[in-house]
């Protein structure tokens, strides 16, 4: 059978659910709750049936973990070959940096540093109402506040941001581009055996 990387993806996805649904029916077969008053052969014979239907869930949970190990293998190798894990490693790197500034410049925000003549008048005011000590003096006072905030970078500085942003993020999207084109256009072969287990145990 013949797979792409991303129905590999996918079959790998169906694989795990139906390891989880295998695996909650296995657990269930631990013990047998009966009616006592039963008739004891139909007992015997429904605790023999939950023992015969535990042993045959745990023979194809074996088997579908063999075959999922497999696939992962193969999926593994493909991604090594066709240059997945350097794509998605430049990927990861590029998303932190992303983060990274688009961080600041939501901390930032969209006002740049006073320049220096509104700086200056800007600390003399608060040095005025500091001195005065009145609680409002003008617009660049709020209320009786010893310490002030100012934004120190530059517009200048929020454009090289801007710039640097919009790069990053174009790098993103190609990169991505990159991933999904391999992943819909690599194939490989898996085994009859891998296939035939994956079918007797529904996920095919």
């Amino acid at each position: 059978m013949q797979v792409t990387l991303r129905k590999a993806a996918r079959l790998l996805s169906q694989v795990d659910a139906k390891l989880s649904e295998l695996n909650g029916r296995l657990y269930e077969t631990s013990s047998k709750s009966v009616f006592v008053a039963d008739n004891q052969d139909d007992i015997r014979r429904r605790l023999a049936e939950t023992r015969d239907t535990g042993l045959a869930l745990l023979t194809s949970v074996q088997l579908l973990t063999d075959a999922r190990t497999t696939l992962r293998g193969l999926v593994g190798a493909a991604n090594a070959t066709n240059g997945i894990n350097d794509l998605v490693t430049v990927l990861k790197g590029t998303e932190l940096k992303l983060n990274t500034v688009r961080a600041l410049r939501n901390r930032v925000g969209t006002e740049p540093a006073l320049d220096e003549r509104e700086l200056g008048v800007r600390l003399t005011a608060l040095t005025t109402a500091r001195d005065a000590g009145a609680a409002t003096v003008n617009r660049y006072l709020t209320r009786g506040e010893d310490n002030q905030s100012f934004n120190v970078y530059t517009q200048t500085d929020l454009d090289a941001f801007s710039t640097f942003e919009k790069s990053l993020a174009k790098k993103m999207e190609s990169t991505q581009d990159q991933i999904e084109r391999i992943n819909n256009t690599v194939s490989f072969e898996v085994s009859a055996d891998v296939e035939k287990v994956l079918q007797q145990t529904n996920v095919l």
